[in-house]
């Protein structure tokens, strides 16, 4: 999970127009791998590792900003995939 954290922490950092759209990349990247590896029993820790970004008092608005748009990534790709089966 720590890789999630940092992840999302480096690019929050770097807010100029290409770290932006790294930051975007980033969220999506994380989303797409989440969808792969949640079906299939893996990564069972992602979520509760984003909601701690939300909720931990260090973080920055720009990091929960972040980390809301991956799990709302996330939510739209596993519905999406749902559809598709």
């Amino acid at each position: 999970m720590f890789v999630v954290s940092v992840t999302l922490k480096k690019n929050e950092e770097n807010q100029s127009r290409p770290h932006m759209l790294s930051s975007i990349f980033s969220m999506q990247c994380i989303a797409a791998i989440a969808c792969a590896e949640i079906p299939c029993g893996q990564w069972s820790d992602l979520i509760d590792a984003l909601l701690q970004n939300i909720a931990s008092g260090s973080s920055t608005e720009a990091l929960r900003e972040q980390t809301l748009e991956t799990i709302g990534y996330i939510c739209q790709d596993i519905v999406c995939m749902m559809f598709l089966c």
